[in-house]
């Protein structure tokens, strides 16, 4: 369907809605994923984020969950806050 935009202010609000509902829902439809090796147990993920990360034998663990797009707030958070980067997202 082609759509006439009648003004930039137009496109521009377009394409900022295609940007949420494409881009940052594709990147956030990823899973978090808890590198074992480096993970130090120290909870901080789990702090942040108890809805997707708890401490299981000492070392993190990612919830299964159908869609973690609700937590990307979150999880960005536990992200960034991991002393030793043990947190990636994979689709």
């Amino acid at each position: 369907m082609i759509t006439k935009f009648d003004s930039l202010d137009n496109l521009a609000a377009c394409l900022a809605d295609f940007y949420l509902l494409y881009f940052k829902h594709n990147h956030f439809n990823m899973k978090p994923q808890i590198n074992k090796e480096l993970c130090i147990g120290c909870g901080a993920c789990e702090s942040i984020c108890p809805d997707v990360f708890k401490l299981d034998d000492g070392k993190s663990t990612v919830i299964d969950l159908p869609d973690y797009t609700p937590y990307q707030s979150k999880i960005e958070q536990a992200i960034e806050a991991c002393p030793v980067q043990a947190i990636s997202l994979e689709k």
